[in-house]
């Protein structure tokens, strides 16, 4: 019998399962490419807001900044928020942004709403405690921002757009769809409106049962995936500014 752990349970408990094969079976198992590496330090968390591509450091767009969203993937994604959200309020608080002007929002797109609890495995008893913590609603209190290059209608979560810095936090994984999660799909779909969700999976990506999958859809494929640039599209019409996605090892680190 040939015995390979797996990671299982995420968010419940991360207790690793071991299945059994036959011995007849030819089983190989393909480690990631960072298995015993050492995750990054706090101090390396800290060097990437101020070393980011494409945009200016956090601590730069802070300066300005009155009202702050910072939005974080929801339960289906493995990404521990708490270990980035920690070095991104220092940065803010050392901008002078007090506590009661920053709100977290659990970019939910339209998996639906998570619990307290779900907020406290993400972020951290203290977090949830002392900060605004949403979840977003995909049917209502919505912003109408116009439409994309291909037709999708921009919904985007109206306390998101009352915010004069928007950062997302999140993880890079494959994705059935879109190729890699990650990058603007912290905004469609995760804090945008139902048509805006459903006109970008299905008449741009072909995702649905009445229509056939655009071509450049599927996992891992991220070059002119048009659900890709759609969803990034929407996400420089809402003025997403600042997006920290990790890779993360089989142990959730980054």
């Amino acid at each position: 019998m040939t015995e390979v752990t797996v990671p299982n349970l995420q968010w419940f408990g991360d207790k690793p399962l071991t299945l059994e094969f036959p011995d007849e079976w030819d089983v190989k198992r393909c480690m990631m490419a960072c298995e015993g590496q050492p995750p990054l330090s706090e101090a390396e968390i800290k060097a990437a807001l101020e070393n980011p591509l494409g945009t200016r450091p956090l601590s730069k767009l802070a300066e300005t900044a009155d009202e702050v969203a910072i939005l974080i993937d929801d339960m289906t994604r493995p990404t521990r928020s708490h270990q980035y959200v920690e070095p991104i309020l220092e940065v803010l608080h050392g901008a002078g942004i007090p506590v009661d002007n920053i709100r977290f929002i659990m970019a939910t797109g339209a998996h639906g709403t998570v619990s307290r609890l779900d907020f406290v495995k993400k972020l951290g008893d203290d977090v949830v405690a002392d900060y605004q913590c949403y979840n977003h609603n995909p049917y209502e209190y919505l912003d109408h921002l116009g439409e994309t290059s291909r037709g999708t209608p921009v919904y985007v979560n109206s306390e998101v757009m009352s915010c004069d810095l928007k950062i997302g936090v999140g993880t890079v994984l494959f994705h059935r769809l879109m190729g890699f999660s990650g990058g603007g799909k912290i905004i469609l779909p995760g804090v945008a409106g139902l048509d805006t969700i459903e006109h970008n999976h299905g008449s741009v990506g072909g995702f649905g049962p009445q229509f056939t999958a655009h071509e450049t859809t599927g996992y891992l494929k991220h070059e002119n995936n048009v659900m890709r640039m759609d969803c990034e599209e929407a996400a420089r019409l809402a003025g997403l500014d600042f997006k920290l996605d990790s890779v993360l090892n089989l142990e959730r680190n980054p």
